[in-house]
């Protein structure tokens, strides 16, 4: 871990992901590690990746970044699983396929966290919540086994996600198009793009997802 003083400049090229926190510290997820601006002290934090300690970042390219109902900060890696930072001793704690049941791919995408206090990871093998039950962390699908084999879903990439005030979940995919996920019955609903329906989507893939304040639906698509 690397604290810069207030004259800092960030020693990164390339930006993957940006999250502000309750606190307004804005946290920066790159190829060179995570960063942290806290507009207060005007000072960058960085935390990277040491290969002899094991409560360091488990990778420093960051893919995505998003804090749970508590306010802890996880950290999701391109290759290398995910990351639970304790702001008090600057350590991560590490989940990733080897480690817990739950998930079995490494690359995690996206973080929602829902108005109800549910938070969920979206990962290249689908959507996972992720809950703490009797002190330990437990990543389990919303999504039913037979939904997913009825529906092809068990290679889901999934790029952005993002929730409604009816407790749905939105998932946008790298070439599956847009799902809608009812997280009080289970039920999932597909969109695709229909090259004969120029009101269908305009392309599977949904790179990002944005639900403004009258509750519309806002897609960036590649």
């Amino acid at each position: 871990i690397v604290t810069s003083g207030p004259n800092c400049k960030m020693e990164a090229l390339w930006i993957n992901t940006l999250f502000e926190d309750e606190e307004h510290r804005v946290w920066i997820g790159t190829t060179t590690g995570l960063y942290t601006y806290d507009p207060i002290d005007s000072c960058f934090n960085h935390y990277s990746h040491d290969p002899k300690d094991v409560s360091s970042l488990s990778s420093n390219n960051v893919r995505s970044i998003g804090a749970d109902a508590d306010g802890q900060i996880w950290v999701g890696t391109w290759d290398k699983g995910l990351n639970l930072l304790n702001e008090k001793t600057k350590h991560f704690t590490r989940f990733h396929k080897d480690n817990v049941e739950g998930l079995s791919r490494n690359t995690i995408r996206c973080f929602e966290l829902l108005p109800s206090g549910r938070f969920m990871v979206g990962t290249d093998e689908g959507v996972r919540e992720i809950k703490r039950i009797q002190g330990e962390y437990q990543f389990t699908s919303p999504i039913s086994e037979a939904q997913i084999i009825e529906m092809s879903l068990r290679d889901l990439r999934v790029l952005s996600m993002e929730g409604d005030k009816e407790e749905s979940l939105w998932l946008g995919t790298e070439n599956n198009g847009l799902f809608l996920l009812n997280l009080h019955d289970s039920q999932v609903t597909q969109f695709v793009n229909d090259a004969n329906d120029e009101t269908s989507l305009c392309s599977n893939s949904i790179w990002s997802l944005f639900m403004d304040e009258e509750s519309i639906l806002w897609l960036g698509t590649f």
